[in-house]
């Protein structure tokens, strides 16, 4: 589907997306509780932390890799 040079970015694409839509909603509830409008709030909040998750990932993926093959012995 996707050549295998855009793996980090896919990666990070994928990993953001996921990772972002979790942490953005379980913080929602666990400061506002489950109010009314809870869905657009936490999509307020999810656009927001993806917009910041996303370079994050693709800028650490790399280095979090060379340290994780360092600590696990093959």
């Amino acid at each position: 589907m996707f050549d295998e040079k855009y793996e980090n970015i896919v990666f990070s694409l994928i990993m953001s997306l996921l990772i972002s839509a979790i942490m953005s909603f379980a913080i929602c509830v666990i400061n506002l509780g489950l109010v009314e409008g809870m869905f657009f709030i936490w999509l307020n909040a999810y656009w927001k932390s993806f917009v910041l998750a996303f370079p994050i990932t693709y800028i650490i993926t790399p280095t979090v890799k060379r340290f994780t093959h360092k600590l696990v012995r093959s």
